[in-house]
């Protein structure tokens, strides 16, 4: 499986929790951000939001949350 196909699963079974960036790290894809931008210009909807295990990280980190197609989010 490729980086990108990686990602769009964990993305996919995640759904609106969302996957941290480190968990990208944990295996080993540490040019997450460009696949997910990869995904993004083929038409994919992938917003970020802070990550809520704030307290686990010491640095600022951010979610990437898929939104199904054809679904509004604000």
């Amino acid at each position: 499986m490729t980086q990108v196909e990686t990602i769009m699963q964990a993305l996919t079974i995640r759904g609106a929790d969302g996957v941290c960036g480190t968990e990208f790290l944990d295996v080993h894809i540490p040019r997450y951000a460009a696949r997910i931008l990869e995904l993004r210009d083929a038409g994919n909807t992938i917003v970020t939001v802070p990550c809520r295990e704030h307290n686990w990280h010491t640095t600022h980190q951010i979610r990437y949350v898929l939104i199904p197609k054809g679904q509004l989010f604000a």
